[in-house]
């Protein structure tokens, strides 16, 4: 009884060892076929940005915990604080207040995706900002 759990084990354990052999063999002929010379350095960017995005998304947690459970702010104010103060440690911040949004009056001009549009672009084009991530709007009215 013994002796046949005792084949099935060799097999597997000789499935599994061939799998592990096999991992740096495919690797390496992937490098050799695709030129992929250059892998050491995507990997260490890779890991870079792996850890910089833990730390981000840390904070970020450790803000909206403080936010919501320590301060006496509403929930949802709350966390778009702490999105806004984990957004500006590592950007620059432009908060955008449209025609018709927050407390801003409306202009009486036809509220249009174009026109909005035109407002933001126009406030990026006064300081040069070549590039921008988008956020989101809030209390649209």
């Amino acid at each position: 009884m013994l002796r046949g759990r005792r084949g099935i084990l060799d097999v597997v354990g000789g499935i599994a060892s061939a799998g592990l052999f096999g991992i740096p063999v495919c690797m390496s002929v992937a490098v050799l076929r695709y030129r992929l010379f250059d892998i050491d350095r995507i990997i260490s960017r890779t890991l870079a940005y792996a850890i910089v995005t833990g730390l981000l998304a840390g904070v970020y947690a450790g803000l909206v915990l403080l936010a919501t459970r320590v301060l006496p702010v509403s929930s949802p104010v709350a966390v778009a604080g702490a999105t806004l103060a984990a957004a500006a440690a590592s950007r620059q911040v432009i908060a955008v207040e449209l025609q018709g949004h927050g407390h801003t009056a409306d202009t009486g001009r036809p509220m249009t995706i174009q026109a909005l549009a035109g407002d933001v672009v126009a406030l990026l084009d006064h300081p040069g900002i070549a590039e921008a991530d988008h956020g989101g709007v809030i209390g649209a009215r």
